[in-house]
């Protein structure tokens, strides 16, 4: 029996020190012994790491595809989709993330990831801003910086726009000019605008206006006439890379003799004196003709201009009690013709 407890005690003591070197080896490894390490010492490329996604639209809300974000310290990287979607996994920490588009640094930003993904402390270090909700990181870059950067290496233009159609011509008397219209062209990247031939040589363009919404403008007035001629017109289009179309139609106009009769004289003018609520002096006229047409009155009083009506009436609100005034009025058309003055007529403030 002893030599049975002696053997017992043996092999019990034995088992503890096998159980505790494999404890011990076990425990060295830093990752417990039932999840060896590999030779890095992480158990693959994703233990530890938290999933961070989101969107890349830039400041006017244009989906941004195709652009490269990178999240350090430990570099990550991916690129957007068509929607601007993207998704990396990164280990906790703090972190900073880039996008580049073109190759051009487009967004900056800082933030911190905690073990549970949640995104905090963002902080933006260029142009744009960026949100996030729990493991959802949307970035907005610099619409301008983002339309520059598509640019850098983006294929060049060269479509041409469409030729322009439909182009007329109208001769004006009065005043002495030549109006152009056309149908509008169309462009791969936008029209910029239109050159305006004459007689076969380029005579000026035709642009947008500011603020006129819908691309360049599709009329021209031709000022540098001369009466008595015939002229010959055709228009290109122009893109802003330089594409120029193919000329339109051809158009002729034949200019007469330019306007030079003045209106008639304005008659009947007479003025009247309205004290309540305020002081001034209401004045009506007959009106006068044209060979072309009346474009409007020049009101005079004293002799000097004070004022001007496109109709046969005119408030004079600027008065002083107990001044007199002389009035007089004149009619002008569209070349500046003016006529010879109205009957002349005086009329007295009261001063209360």
């Amino acid at each position: 029996m002893r030599t049975d407890d002696a053997l017992r005690t043996f092999l019990r003591n034995g088992a503890a020190l096998v159980m505790l070197v494999l404890l011990t080896l076990g425990c060295s490894s830093g990752k417990g012994g039932s999840n060896p390490a590999g030779p890095s010492g992480e158990e693959g490329s994703s233990a530890g790491k938290v999933a961070v996604s989101g969107q890349v639209a830039d400041t006017n809300n244009a989906v941004v595809g195709g652009a490269t974000v990178e999240v350090h310290s430990n570099p990550v990287s991916t690129t957007t989709g068509t929607d601007g979607k993207w998704s990396v996994n990164v280990e906790p920490g703090d972190h900073t993330i880039y996008v580049f588009l073109n190759g051009v640094e487009v967004f900056k930003a800082t933030f911190s990831l905690g073990s549970d993904g949640a995104i905090s402390n963002v902080k933006t270090h260029s142009a744009g801003h960026a949100s996030s909700s729990g493991g959802s990181f949307d970035v907005k870059p610099d619409a301008k910086v983002c339309s520059e950067a598509k640019k850098k290496n983006s294929v060049p233009d060269t479509e041409p726009p469409s030729t322009p159609t439909g182009l007329s011509a109208t001769p004006y008397l009065s005043p002495f000019k030549v109006k152009l219209a056309w149908n509008a062209s169309s462009d791969n990247v936008g029209v910029a605008g239109y050159y305006v031939y004459r007689n076969g040589s380029a005579i000026g363009t035709a642009k947008s206006f500011a603020g006129k919404p819908g691309g360049a403008s599709t009329y021209y007035y031709d000022y540098s006439i001369s009466p008595n001629t015939t002229y010959t017109y055709e228009v290109a289009a122009f893109d802003s890379a330089g594409n120029v179309s193919a000329k339109s139609n051809t158009a002729t106009a034949t200019t007469g003799s330019p306007d030079t009769e003045a209106p008639t004289a304005p008659s009947g003018l007479s003025a009247t004196v309205v004290t309540t609520p305020s002081k001034k002096v209401n004045l009506s006229w007959t009106g006068s003709t044209d060979n072309v047409s009346v474009k409007g009155y020049k009101i005079y009083r004293n002799g000097s201009l004070c004022g001007t009506s496109s109709t046969t009436t005119y408030t004079d609100s600027s008065v002083t009690a107990g001044a007199t005034y002389s009035y007089e009025v004149a009619a002008y058309d569209d070349a500046y013709n003016i006529s010879a003055h109205s009957n002349s007529v005086s009329v007295t403030i009261p001063s209360s």
